[in-house]
């Protein structure tokens, strides 16, 4: 039973992070501190949300050596559920502000039909 329950799970964190990373483009820009705060707090707040789902799941007698009950099967999995999305959250952040650099360093060089200054032009 414990691995059926784990595979819902599995399934259900899986489509955590399939529905953070289909959303529509979030307003996550900003300066890059406050970039590098959000994403570091999502990283931990993820974390500690994990940490504390686990140890409620222990508290209530929610897992049992071949089965986890329902209380302890959905504090289990919500608790992965917020930790994906912590980190999903954090990667955005970060490409977030990795794609602004690099768009703000190198802007495209139309006068060569590259993407960088400097580039050799495509051959048509």
């Amino acid at each position: 039973m414990l691995w059926g329950q784990g595979l819902v799970s599995f399934a259900i964190w899986l489509g955590v992070g399939a529905a953070v990373a289909r959303r529509p483009r979030l307003a996550l820009a900003g300066p890059r501190g406050r970039a590098l705060f959000l994403a570091t707090a999502y990283l931990f707040g993820g974390l500690l949300f994990l940490m504390l789902g686990t140890i409620a799941a222990v508290v209530v007698h929610g897992l049992m050596p071949d089965h986890m009950t329902p209380v302890g099967w959905l504090l289990v999995t919500g608790a992965g559920a917020g930790f994906v999305l912590g980190q999903a959250m954090a990667v955005r952040v970060i490409l977030t502000m990795l794609n602004q650099d690099s768009i703000s360093k190198h802007p495209p060089n139309p006068k060569y039909g590259g993407d960088a200054p400097g580039e050799d032009p495509k051959p048509s």
